[in-house]
């Protein structure tokens, strides 16, 4: 029998949970597998992040005023999934947003009224950046899309345990640095 989780925690998907890549090692060959596979997918599935976005839309859509972990369970699984699959597709900036709505949802103070808005606003900057097919860092745009949030974030206070006024700007400005 599963071990019941505290109340308040939300838990990642299990598949997000691998261990057995711990320490192991690509060759050329089998990234160059994986990006066809990744390619093909694509092509199989074009429109795969739009329609996350929208599930993410509506399952927002469904969740009553009094946020608890048992409610936005859904939407944070689905901004879990974003995460996942915005890197891998080309939208960087989608995994570093769905990333940090993820840890409002886990360890932000839900019961905060403020925390709905901020919410609102990680999920149509996430709606805009596919909508729009903001692809890579964003550029001068990614910047002021983080900025924004953060801004709304330390405004209201609701930085996760850890979390630093500025992550968000900090995050996408690595990701320009990035080759």
């Amino acid at each position: 029998m599963a071990t019941p989780r505290p109340s308040g925690v939300i838990e990642p998907p299990a598949r997000a949970k691998l261990t057995e890549f711990a320490g192991a090692e690509f060759d050329e060959r089998t990234v160059s597998k994986a990006d066809r596979a990744v390619a093909q997918v694509l092509t199989k599935y074009p429109t795969l992040l739009p329609d996350e976005v929208a599930k993410l839309v509506s399952a927002w859509g469904t969740v009553p005023a009094a946020l608890t972990s048992e409610t936005v369970a859904p939407v944070f699984t689905i901004a879990h999934e974003l995460a996942g699959y915005g890197e891998t597709f080309g939208f960087p900036l989608v995994t570093v947003l769905a990333r940090s709505l993820c840890r409002l949802l886990n360890a932000g103070d839900l019961a905060r009224e403020q925390m709905k808005t901020v919410i609102d606003a990680h999920i149509a900057t996430l709606h805009v950046i596919v909508r729009d097919n903001i692809r890579g860092h964003g550029g001068e745009i990614g910047i002021n899309l983080a900025a924004g949030l953060d801004k709304a974030i330390a405004k209201f206070s609701l930085a996760a345990d850890g979390d630093r006024e500025g992550r968000l700007r900090d995050e996408v400005a690595a990701l320009q640095n990035k080759k």
